[in-house]
């Protein structure tokens, strides 16, 4: 017996097998075996020449297929060629080693999770950029605020001059007597107006006649001064709208309020006083002041008519101007409320003549200014993050009734909204009117600041860092999977093609279920992590969102607040000059003082809906009530009259006022509202403690710094919810904005709150508070807001509270404001739904899941690709004898079992050809004498192959070969 050896293949006598258990092209066939005969190159079935096989010979039938050949044509030829070409092209991706395919799939599998990680992270992106985005948009209707106070203060300071007796009286004059200047009557109303210029601080304060002609002006001294001349007798039209109110005679108190452009020779030609309108001096306004451009400005302007008290025909109009450019109350008092999201707000003007777009009103605070508590300093007119091109499409959106509506870019960490500014406003004793048809040429921009939320760094940060997580971890599970499940049958080919024994065990592992299910979880757990990461920050960036909104607009209750006080403080500015109110405190008993004195007061009374207006005499007695009759009694609510006559500075303070003090006074009740029902919180009505807005004003008739008395302003915040309505409208709309107090005994007692969970829901009053122990952390933080997650009538909110100390002293002198040290016990609540955090939160979860599942099907389909060959390779191996239990039934089949499955073949032949029954009995007698003897011939030959077709030099001498 002899073994040579021809490449691959072992001969064993006529025999060829394939150590790989397959025909000689690398293919195994069940129905057929591996050996061939000899000096055949190619055979494709294990059996015999056709000539030693019965029956056979020429004419007689292959003993293959047991048919004819088919003749080959030459077309024939070259489609066989052409599908061979194809196979041969998808050769290289379908024998793919599986080592390739696993990396390959790897590769594949961690580029779709990379794009899916990326593409949640940067959807959850967009989605938290749209919640800035509408809190930009909400932020704009507060601009729209604080844009409107002045014009409404003025509106409101105004109409109160329009019922002043002197007023009128002047206006009744024939017009030589109004040119003179020496008349008391003059001389009144020059005071009104001055004091309204300077305390104002406009630029146009006067009286024009029924015809529109000035008959009266603040500035006739400066003009006198710069020319020579005054504007007297001037008709003064600017915009059309005096001819509009000319119009309108036969309406009472008609009022318009407009922003116009106004060329900036318009302006200088009035010789006003320069108003750079800051609070603190070091504060910056930029270069766009009127007297440092030569461009056109913007002019907020207001016309109030005078009529006739007898017949209501009109007698005059009065004119108040204020020019917008390079005072920063209105861009500053957004910035400065919104704490974090403080960023950018701006007025910007059409400049019609130039076609280009003018900078007004310009204030930016940026993250870093306020981590360091400072301005940030104004040095050209590029200073605002705002292009022409986003200026001309905010231009396109007009302003509408309910504020709706702008145009939103982000630039850097700026998130920019801009719309028109509001649009003219005329009012009449029935009510407001807003003209939408006559837009201004003026747009406002809110730019919130994204610096302290770097949103869009976080994210690019994540998805890197997730991306690089997942792979790094499923590449240690690739090389797991490489290592420890490739290998064995790595080790299985080489042994096999090496020809040395390989038992089962070293394959069996890639069999065991467990490692298949560690491969899994190795697979997926970084998947999961990194989605549960995802998860997590989205939960966290939405909230975090959601209570810079809650704090910012929490923040803007202190200007809605104040917007009362400044009304009652420049109205009894305005009151101190009163000649009959200054007649009354000269002489008390006077009936003619003391009915126009009253008038005034239940004047004021109706146009602020305040309980108290009373004037009080030097020793801090009530002289007049336009409510209870009090004469003579001493009315002084926690000292602050005799802290006005002390300092003879006016006081704004805010306290608590006893029901016994509300019922003494037996104020009208004021139930002030918008669009909400009346609210039940009245102190008449709960008999409860309350909040009370105080302001003094001292009246010094001679100005020689002794008082003759004191104006005493007082409104009370119980059961109005028109403070709270106010912020919720200039802060979205929607929400929870509700206003406690902390009564002596420890008590929080609800004054005024408000409710509408969507915008188009009818707005509901009175509702409580749920969390008590928050408006103590309030208290606690100070000026601080504090925030938290909660619900609402089964609603969830994100709630943010600010304690509210409003108690300052205003200088006679500079006018500057000073705090007054004084115990804090108001709240401030403002609640956002979390309905659209919480559809992102749902949304986002879903994704999570998707991804999950993605990775699972991505991960299994990995790992069938890349072993289930290798188990089915086991499988078949196995199955016909080439791989055993031990290493020594492992050699008998890869050398016998071919050659049994040739017999069987040859068996199978005969049988099916009809070969007579002894030939197959031969066949099968010789298969079974050959697995008798497979032990045999094992044992007593050394099973080293030989090359060169040479005998082996292990072959025992005198044995004879298989061929023998």
């Amino acid at each position: 017996m002899s073994f040579e050896e021809d490449d691959e293949f072992l001969e064993l006598g006529e025999l060829r097998i394939n150590p790989r258990g397959g025909n000689a092209d690398g293919s195994y066939s069940p129905s057929s075996g591996s050996a061939t005969p000899s000096g055949h190159s190619t055979p494709t079935t294990a059996t015999p020449k056709a000539s030693s096989l019965p029956g056979s010979g020429p004419g007689t039938p292959s003993a293959k297929t047991g048919t004819k050949k088919k003749q080959v044509t030459l077309e024939g030829r070259k489609r066989k060629k052409k599908k061979k070409r194809d196979r041969r092209w998808m050769k290289g991706w379908g024998n793919l080693s599986l080592r390739d395919t696993r990396i390959f799939w790897f590769l594949l599998s961690e580029a779709i999770l990379a794009i899916i990680v990326s593409v949640s992270l940067f959807v959850q992106n967009s989605q938290l950029l749209e919640l800035y985005a509408g809190d930009a948009e909400s932020q704009l209707r507060f601009l729209d605020s604080t844009y409107i106070l002045k014009p409404s203060l003025m509106l409101v300071g105004y109409l109160a001059l329009s019922i002043n007796s002197f007023v009128q009286q002047f206006l009744s004059l024939p017009t030589e007597l109004q040119a003179n200047s020496n008349t008391p009557l003059y001389a009144s109303v020059k005071t009104a107006l001055d004091y309204e210029l300077e305390v104002r601080q406009l630029e146009f304060s006067m009286l024009l006649n029924a015809t529109g002609h000035i008959v009266a002006s603040a500035n006739t001294e400066r003009q006198l001064e710069a020319t020579g001349s005054s504007r007297f007798g001037e008709f003064f039209n600017p915009g059309g709208l005096v001819e509009r109110a000319i119009a309108r005679a036969s309406i009472p108190r008609y009022q318009i309020h407009k922003s116009l452009i106004l060329p900036v020779e318009d302006v200088r030609v009035e010789r006003p006083p320069t108003f750079r309108e800051r609070e603190l001096e070091f504060l910056p306004t930029g270069p766009f002041h009127w007297t440092d451009v030569d461009t056109d400005v913007v002019l907020r302007i207001v016309l109030t008519n005078v009529n006739n008290p007898a017949d209501g025909s009109l007698l005059g109009i009065l004119v108040a101007g204020d020019v917008l450019n390079g005072k920063i109350p209105v861009a500053y008092d957004v910035v400065n409320a919104m704490g974090r999201q403080a960023g950018f707000a701006g007025v910007y003007a059409l400049d019609r003549q130039k076609k280009n777009w003018l900078p007004a009103s310009l204030y930016r605070r940026i993250f870093t200014d306020l981590l360091t508590g400072d301005d940030t300093d104004i040095d050209d007119a590029a200073f605002g993050p705002v292009t022409d091109r986003f200026l001309d499409d905010a231009y396109r959106i007009d302003a509408t009734a309910d504020q709706e509506g702008s145009v939103g870019m982000k630039d850097n960490n700026m998130l920019l909204a801009g719309r028109r500014v509001p649009p003219t406003i005329e009012t009449t004793p029935t009510g407001i009117n807003y003209n939408f048809d006559d837009q201004s040429d003026a747009v406002l921009i809110r730019g919130i600041d994204l610096t302290a939320f770097d949103i869009f760094d976080e994210v690019l940060f994540l998805a890197l860092l997730g991306i690089g997580v997942v792979v790094a971890a499923d590449l240690v599970s690739l090389l797991v999977a490489l290592n420890y499940l490739i290998e064995p049958l790595e080790k299985l080919m080489s042994a096999l093609r090496r020809k040395i024994p390989v038992t089962l065990d070293d394959v069996e592992k890639v069999n065991v279920g467990p490692t298949w299910v560690l491969l899994m979880i190795l697979m997926n757990l970084p998947g999961v992590i990194v989605v549960a990461l995802i998860i997590v920050w989205n939960a966290q960036a939405l909230d975090d969102a959601l209570i810079s909104s809650a704090e910012s607009r929490v923040g803007a209750y202190t200007l809605t607040h104040n917007l009362k006080i400044d009304q009652m403080s420049l109205n009894g500015g305005g009151d101190a000059n009163q000649a009959a109110i200054q007649g009354l405190l000269a002489d008390p008993n006077n009936p003619q003082f003391r009915a126009i004195t009253t008038q005034i007061m239940k004047v004021e009374q109706n146009i602020n809906f305040m309980e108290f207006a009373t004037v009080l005499d030097a020793d801090g007695l009530v002289l007049l009530s336009p409510n209870a009759d009090r004469r003579g009694e001493r009315l002084d609510p926690f000292g602050i009259v005799n802290r006005t006559l002390e300092t003879g500075n006016r006081q704004v303070w805010t306290r608590r006022i006893t029901y016994d003090d509300f019922a003494a006074e037996d104020p009208p009740i004021f139930l002030q509202r918008n669009d909400a029902p009346p609210s039940a919180l009245s102190m008449n009505n709960t008999r409860e403690n309350g909040i009370a807005r105080w302001v003094t004003t001292l009246v010094d008739s001679d100005s020689d710094g002794r008082p003759e008395g004191i104006l005493l302003f007082g409104d009370v915040v119980n059961g109005k919810t028109a403070i709270t309505e106010r912020n919720l409208r200039v802060t979205g709309g929607k929400g929870y904005d509700a206003i406690y107090m902390k009564d002596y005994d420890g008590r929080w007692i609800l004054c005024s709150s408000v409710l509408r969970y969507t915008s188009s829901d009818r707005i509901r009053v009175d509702v409580e508070f749920p969390y008590k122990s928050m408006l103590q952390d309030a208290l606690d933080a100070e000026t601080e807001p504090v925030s938290r997650l909660g619900s609402l009538e089964d609603l969830n909110f994100i709630f943010a509270a600010q304690a509210i100390p409003i108690n300052f002293q205003v200088s006679s002198d500079s006018g500057e404001k000073f705090d007054v040290e004084s115990e804090v016990f108001v709240v401030a609540i403002n609640g956002i739904p979390t309905t659209e955090a919480d559809e992102i939160k749902r949304d986002t979860l879903l994704f999570g899941i998707g991804n999950l599942i993605i990775q699972v099907i991505t991960s299994i389909i990995g790992i069938h690709l890349a072993f289930d060959p290798v188990r089915k390779s086991i499988i078949v191996l196995k199955k016909y004898g080439i791989l055993k239990k031990d290493a020594h039934d492992t050699v008998l089949g890869m050398m016998f079992g071919p050659f049994i499955a040739y017999i069987r073949s040859v068996v199978e032949t005969v049988q099916r050809e009809g070969c007579v029954e002894p030939i197959a009995r031969k066949f099968r007698r010789a298969t079974r004498h050959l697995k008798k003897q497979t032990h045999h011939v094992v044992s007593s030959v050394k099973l080293r192959p030989r090359s060169n077709k040479t005998r082996d030099p292990g072959t025992p001498s005198g044995a004879t070969s298989p061929r023998d």
